[in-house]
């Protein structure tokens, strides 16, 4: 398979640092993972340049400067769009990752999946948005948005994947965007759609969410065929999560360290200290996991040393 990772970030030693762990991540697993096309997309930064130190560490990363240096980049909106302009249509698979994901394992399931259905994957999002305009009834918010913005009647299929299992059906794909994968002439498709709705998007639900609910929204509104995937292809690293989903977490795929309560997934990277404080944590379920994972791909060794560290 032709695979392809694309991320984006601004130019500061937290992404530089989580990104480089993700190749480290692709070559550990060998084969098509190590040969796949990692693409990190930065913005927000005063010249198209990486810093020196961190240079050898993205001699396999293909780097992308999504504005002219210095530009006013609202929302950070360039390099995530940036990263839909970089996709390569020959590529079988194109998965988007947040910076604070990792690989753990291969696959190639769901590959065979997207490739079989051609269709847009992701795991269910942890909770309904908050709206202020909203009713407080997730059910009573989708039926608005869908029928003012895209013209359309909503069924709810899905179950927010944080609340209790026997929590109803409330949402429609709409996922956490940090693991959003399928084939790459799909995804421009959906990029296309996306932009034209965003603003209308934004204006209803605001800065943080527009993303995430104009993604749901694209997908209904061109038909597009979805994938929702089991919470081993966006696992969080979160105690809930391992007391809902406990055969799940022994079958994780993407790791999204974003829980920051017991250690920062801007540092452990960034510099030997902060590594260090890491491993030796005590630590249990998803976050020993992690752990572990960070162990074995680096052989408990710094991965990125520096000459100014």
């Amino acid at each position: 398979m032709k695979l392809e990772f694309l991320t984006c970030g601004s130019l500061n030693e937290s992404f530089l640092s989580q990104i480089a762990f993700f190749r480290k991540c692709l070559d550990f697993l060998g084969g098509d993972y190590e040969r796949a096309r990692l693409v990190a997309s930065f913005g927000d930064h005063d010249r198209n340049e990486l810093p020196s130190e961190w240079a050898p560490y993205f001699d396999r990363i293909d780097v992308n400067f999504a504005h002219e240096p210095g530009a006013v980049n609202p929302y950070h909106e360039a390099q995530h769009e940036r990263r839909f302009e970089l996709l390569d249509d020959s590529a079988d698979v194109s998965v988007l990752i947040d910076a604070d994901v990792a690989l753990l394992a291969p696959m190639d399931a769901l590959c065979e999946q997207i490739i079989g259905s051609q269709a847009l994957a992701g795991v269910v999002a942890h909770f309904h948005f908050p709206w202020p305009d909203g009713t407080g009834d997730p059910v009573s918010d989708w039926e608005d948005l869908y029928q003012r913005l895209i013209g359309k009647p909503f069924s709810p299929e899905y179950r927010y994947t944080l609340k209790p299992l026997d929590t109803p059906a409330q949402a429609p794909f709409y996922i956490n965007y940090g693991v959003f994968a399928g084939p790459p002439r799909v995804l421009r498709q959906f990029d296309a759609r996306e932009r034209e709705l965003r603003d209308r998007v934004r204006a209803e639900v605001g800065d943080v969410w527009c993303y995430q609910v104009d993604l749901a929204l694209t997908c209904a509104d061109l038909n597009l065929p979805t994938l929702s995937l089991p919470m081993r292809y966006n696992y969080p690293n979160d105690p809930v999560a391992d007391r809902l989903y406990p055969d799940e977490l022994k079958r994780v795929v993407f790791m999204h360290y974003l829980r920051t309560k017991l250690f920062s997934r801007s540092e452990i990277f960034a510099t030997p200290s902060a590594f260090d404080a890491f491993l030796d944590l005590e630590l249990e379920g998803s976050n020993k996991l992690f752990q572990s994972h960070v162990q074995a791909v680096t052989n408990g060794r710094y991965p990125f040393p520096r000459a100014s560290l």
